[in-house]
């Protein structure tokens, strides 16, 4: 028979500052975590999955998709995507 532990799901929205409280919440260490962000191109949807440890390289990113031009994307824009509701 399986065990299965009870953790408690704390939502945390991220901001510049919020990696650390993350990782906090989490009880781990802030490069043991990643960050997944839905950013919005002219032509698509793209899901960037990055180290918490580091900050997000727009120009790196926009080289790796090859546009022009990327925003992140909105609430409504990321459940609509992904099912999942911004910091679950």
């Amino acid at each position: 028979r399986a065990r299965r532990d009870a953790v408690e799901n704390w939502v945390v929205l991220l901001s510049a500052a919020a990696p650390e409280e993350a990782a906090q919440v989490r009880g781990a260490s802030l490069a043991s975590g990643a960050k997944a962000m839905l950013l919005s191109t002219k032509d698509a949807f793209v899901l960037a999955v990055i180290s918490a440890a580091v900050k997000m390289d727009s120009k790196a990113f926009k080289k790796v998709v090859d546009a022009k031009s990327t925003r992140f994307a909105s609430e409504a824009e990321v459940k609509d995507v992904t099912g999942c509701v911004p910091g679950a």
